[in-house]
């Protein structure tokens, strides 16, 4: 399906994004599932073992040892999800930005490039996720700012090959003077997958229901086998809904381009044609002449 490119109010932003989503579905479903499969495997028998409830059964000698194991456990359940995401975010951002510039998707090019930034990617996740904790640590307002600031961080990173510290630049400089515009389109966005979230967790409430009522004398059995439930229901809904926010962030990376730069898309899709085959080229549009 061609696309028209061109700038996008909020709305067109939202809208648009499904449509995105929804014509390349299947696409995105394999590339989450890829990248997002060997994280929960490792999560799941390395990691989710020290979060469990049922951990705690061995330290009751010593409950606050075991506590403290807990919440280091989900500390890096939570950091790996993080970790996870970000990485599938950027895998998920090329293929989307090849469809959204009406350009082929071939498989062994999108591999390549897709390797190429993966270091780059990690070394920039972490970086953030480390500089938007503290700022939430600290005050909650500075971690929303810097979150809106390096939104379309990512972007930069692979669109435009960017280092790390680069990208952080380039995001900080699209974004400027943008983040009421950015948090209304962040809250939406969040408000809509999350109803979409709640309407798909209906059916694990019920079961959850279900197995209280069954509750045998062993609580810790009861709560390990609900956290199992969680885990794969939460991973399965994660990899279904988290493309959505994608697209949206694709659009808004390249409407601030548009709208810093003064360029139609189409000066980017000759550009990145152009690019495609050299190594180390920058896909930064040209600066406008008078």
């Amino acid at each position: 399906m061609a696309y028209e490119l061109r700038r996008l109010s909020f709305g067109e932003i939202i809208g648009k994004g499904f449509t995105l989503y929804l014509n390349n579905f299947l696409p995105l479903m394999i590339i989450s599932l890829i990248i997002m499969l060997p994280f929960s495997v490792f999560e799941y028998f390395i990691v989710l073992p020290f979060s469990s409830a049922r951990m705690l059964s061995g330290y009751d000698s010593e409950y606050l040892s075991g506590i403290l194991v807990m919440y280091a456990g989900i500390f890096s359940q939570s950091y790996l999800n993080f970790l996870a995401q970000s990485i599938t975010g950027g895998a998920v951002f090329l293929m989307l930005s090849t469809r959204y510039l009406n350009m082929p998707w071939k498989i062994g090019e999108y591999t390549s490039s897709f390797f190429k930034r993966f270091i780059p990617l990690v070394l920039l996740s972490i970086l953030l996720s480390v500089m938007v904790f503290l700022g939430y640590i600290f005050l909650v307002f500075p971690g929303i700012i810097l979150n809106l600031a390096f939104m379309v961080s990512a972007e930069s990173c692979i669109m435009e090959k960017k280092s790390v510290f680069g990208s952080l630049r380039r995001s900080w400089e699209l974004t400027k003077h943008k983040k009421g515009y950015l948090f209304g389109l962040v809250m939406l966005t969040s408000l809509i997958q999350g109803g979409v979230m709640m309407i798909f967790y209906i059916p694990m409430y019920i079961i959850m229901a279900y197995f209280t009522m069954q509750q045998s004398s062993n609580p810790t059995e009861y709560l390990y086998l609900i956290e199992q439930l969680q885990f794969f229901y939460t991973k399965s809904v994660t990899m279904l809904l988290q493309p959505y926010s994608i697209t949206v962030s694709l659009l808004v990376y390249f409407n601030l381009r548009m709208e810093k730069e003064g360029f139609e898309l189409e000066h980017l899709v000759d550009q990145f044609t152009m690019s495609s085959s050299k190594k180390d080229d920058d896909f930064s549009l040209p600066q406008a002449t008078n």
